[in-house]
C-alpha cells in the first residue's frame, strides 16, 4: 500500500484541528438543540483527550466504552479517545445483559460512559468491576462537562501511529460468541477517503447519522465525516417520522441507511409532507435488499442512491454507483471501491475465472488489524494481507459480481450479523428439544428474519410460546426467532449435515 503523504491526516485525532483551522465558524455537529462549530468541537475533543490522561489516569492502549443512545458525547469519544491512543468501544444496547457483560469482560474498560437512561443497566453490568462510570447525554451531562472544564486545552503530547487501534467493533463469530474487530486509524481513514470518492461529499455536506454508534458505520463516522469537514446531525434512535422532519429542518444532504430502515420510511410515507429537496444521496447496504424494496425506494426518493457491499472486518469493497442506479444496472456490483483489490477463490485457494463461483477475498488498507485477543480466529480469515469474506460470488453476463450466499450460516437481520449456533445452543437447553436448526428467511422489512425448526423429543410436549419466551429472556430482540416451526425431523444433505437451504426454501413465501 502507498505511504502516507504529508498533506493527508495520519490519524483520526488530527481531523478536528484541521477543520477548526480551515472552517472555524462552520457547524460541525448538531445534537438536538446542541450545536457545535468546528472550533468549539475541537476544543471539547481536545479537553476530553486531556481529561482521559490527566483526570482519569488512562494510558495509550486502555479501553473506554459507551452505552446508550446516540449523543454528542458518544460522537466526541470517537475523536478524543484515539487522539491519545485510547481505544473506544461503543456498546450495542440492543444486546442482552449476558451478551454485554461478555463484551465488557473481554475489553476490561477503564471508563464506561453512559446516558442517564442507561445508568441502572451500566451499574448492573459493571458490578464489582473497577471501571469508572460517567453519565453523558441530554438528560445529565454535568459530570462529563465538569471533566472537560477542568482539562487542559493544549494538544496532548502523545504519539499515535496510523496502525494503532482506534476502536473495537463487536460482531457475531462462527461460534456465536461476539468477536472484537480491531479498527485502526489507517483503516478508518482509508475507508473515509474511498467513501468520499464514490459518494459526492464536500465541506458543505450535512450528514444525518441514523445508525447506532455500535455498528461498523458508527465506528467509521469520525474519520468518514471528519475528513470532508461537513456537519454531522446526530439522532438518538431511528424513528421514521423524525427522519423526515430532521431532513427538512437540518437541510440534510447525505444519509446512510440499512434496507430495514428504507422499508420503515416507505411504510411511514412522510404523511406530514416534509420537504426532502436538500437530500442528495442515500447510501444503503449491510443486509440483503429485495428488488421490490429497491424499486419502491427509487420511486419514493428523488435523490441519488448508492449501494455498498463490505463488512465490519473489510470496510467497503464493491458498490453500485448512482449512475448504475439511473441506468437500471442494480442487479450486481460493477465497481470496486478505490484502493481495494479483490480475488474470487475456490475452496482450495485457487483464483477462479468468471465462469466459476468463488469466495470473495479482499486486500486493502481498510482491513481490520485482527480480532481482539483472538489470534486463532484472526489467522483463520487473514492471510498475507488478504481477508476471506466468507461470501460466495458469481459473475453475471455483463461482468458484474453478484453475492450468491455465505460460506457460513450467518443471518443478517436489520443490518445485524447473527450466528445461528448461539440461538441453537440456547434452544437445545430446553429439555423437550431433541434437535434444532436456526436459519434466515428473506423478509421485506428485516432483510432476513430469524426462524427456528425444532424437533421435539418423543416423551415430551412443547409449547412454542415457551421457547419464544426463553429466547427473548436470554437474547437480543433481533436474535430472537420471528417464527418457530415444530418438525418431525430436520432435512439432511448427502453428507449428513442439516440442509438449511431446504429449510429456507420451505418457509420462504
Amino acid at each position: 500500500m502507498s505511504e502516507d503523504r504529508d498533506d493527508r491526516p495520519r490519524v483520526i485525532g488530527e481531523l478536528t484541528a484541521r477543520n477548526a483551522a480551515a472552517r472555524p465558524g462552520q457547524e460541525a455537529v448538531v445534537d438536538g438543540a446542541r450545536r457545535m462549530s468546528w472550533t468549539d468541537f475541537d476544543d471539547r475533543v481536545t479537553r476530553l483527550a486531556n481529561a482521559l490522561l490527566d483526570e482519569m489516569g488512562l494510558e495509550p492502549g486502555d479501553r473506554i466504552a459507551f452505552l446508550g443512545e446516540n449523543c454528542l458525547e458518544g460522537f466526541e469519544l470517537l475523536y478524543g479517545g484515539p487522539m491519545v491512543g485510547v481505544i473506544v468501544v461503543p456498546l450495542n444496547d440492543r444486546l442482552a445483559d449476558k451478551e454485554l457483560a461478555g463484551v465488557l469482560a473481554a475489553i476490561e474498560p477503564k471508563v464506561l460512559f453512559h446516558t442517564a437512561a442507561a445508568a441502572e443497566r451500566a451499574a448492573l453490568l459493571t458490578g464489582s468491576a473497577e471501571a469508572m462510570m460517567v453519565t453523558v447525554g441530554h438528560a445529565d451531562h454535568a459530570a462529563y462537562d465538569a471533566l472537560l472544564a477542568a482539562a487542559g486545552t493544549s494538544r496532548p503530547d502523545v504519539r499515535v501511529e496510523p496502525d494503532d487501534v482506534s476502536s473495537i467493533c463487536f460482531t457475531s463469530g462462527t461460534t456465536g460468541r461476539p468477536k472484537g474487530v480491531m479498527m485502526t486509524h489507517r483503516a478508518q481513514l482509508a475507508f473515509a477517503r474511498a467513501q468520499t470518492v464514490i459518494e459526492p461529499v464536500s465541506s458543505d455536506s450535512r450528514h444525518l447519522f441514523a445508525r447506532q454508534l455500535a455498528v461498523a458505520p458508527g465506528h467509521r463516522i469520525a474519520a468518514w465525516h471528519g475528513l470532508n469537514g461537513g456537519c454531522t446531525i446526530i439522532t438518538p434512535r431511528f424513528v421514521p417520522s423524525d427522519f423526515f422532519r430532521v431532513v427538512e429542518e437540518e437541510r440534510v444532504t447525505n444519509v446512510l441507511l440499512a434496507p430495514t430502515q428504507l422499508q420503515m420510511l416507505l411504510d411511514d410515507g412522510n404523511p406530514a409532507g416534509h420537504d426532502l429537496a436538500t437530500l442528495r444521496t442515500i447510501v444503503y447496504g449491510g443486509a440483503p435488499t429485495t428488488p421490490t424494496l429497491l424499486a419502491a425506494t427509487m420511486e419514493f426518493f428523488s435523490c441519488d442512491l448508492l449501494q455498498a457491499y463490505g463488512g465490519t472486518e473489510a470496510g467497503q469493497i464493491l458498490y453500485v454507483s448512482r449512475y448504475d442506479h439511473h441506468a437500471g444496472r442494480v442487479g450486481a456490483y460493477h465497481n470496486v471501491v478505490p484502493g481495494v483489490e479483490i480475488e474470487r477463490r475456490s475452496e482450495d485457494g485457487r483464483v477462479v475465472g468468471d465462469d466459476e463461483p468463488g469466495q470473495i477475498h479482499v486486500h486493502s488498507e481498510q482491513l481490520m488489524a485482527g480480532y481482539w485477543r483472538d489470534p486463532d480466529k484472526t489467522a483463520a480469515v487473514l492471510h498475507d494481507g488478504w481477508y476471506a469474506t466468507g461470501d460466495l460470488s458469481i459473475v453475471d453476463a455483463d461482468g458484474g459480481i453478484q453475492v450468491a450466499g455465505r460460506t457460513s450460516d450467518m443471518i443478517i437481520s436489520g443490518g445485524y450479523n447473527i450466528m445461528p449456533i448461539e440461538i441453537e445452543d440456547l434452544i437445545r437447553e430446553h429439555l423437550a428439544v431433541r434437535d434444532v436448526a436456526v436459519f434466515g428467511v428473506p423478509d421485506e422489512l428485516w432483510g432476513e428474519a430469524v426462524h427456528a425448526a425444532v424437533v421435539v423429543g418423543d416423551a415430551h410436549d412443547l409449547d412454542v410460546d415457551e421457547l419464544g419466551e426463553l429466547c427473548a429472556s436470554q437474547l437480543a430482540a433481533f436474535k430472537t426467532p420471528k417464527a418457530i416451526h415444530l418438525v418431525d425431523q430436520l432435512p439432511l444433505t448427502l453428507l449428513g449435515k442439516v440442509d438449511k437451504a431446504s429449510l429456507r426454501r420451505e418457509w420462504t413465501t
